[in-house]
């Protein structure tokens, strides 16, 4: 956080173990403009961002993060998918 801004909101954060280290999964309230708002924006329907990291046992990684998302539940695969509204979701290198 930035001192004297107040962030956003977390909606779901999960973290799990893995083989060479550990996943972390982070779903924010995105802020969406009063223009973006007015205009009924496409990107309106994406209301927030998401983050997964991955860091192995040395708490360094690297990670992708969804600025536009729609988060939905996959049932065959069991897991929380991320739909981004832009064709490449940012990636995220060298974590510590």
């Amino acid at each position: 956080m930035i001192p004297g801004h107040t962030g956003y909101e977390a909606k779901f954060i999960r973290q799990s173990p893995t083989k060479s280290g550990r996943e972390a999964r982070i779903v924010l309230d995105r802020r969406m403009s009063f223009m973006e708002s007015y205009y009924d924006e496409p990107s309106k329907d994406y209301e927030v961002s998401a983050l997964e990291i991955n860091l192995d046992d040395q708490n360094k990684g690297d990670g992708v993060l969804y600025v536009l998302s729609k988060p939905h539940f996959d049932q065959k695969n069991m897991q929380l998918v991320f739909e981004n509204i832009e064709n490449r979701p940012w990636r995220l290198t060298d974590i510590r």
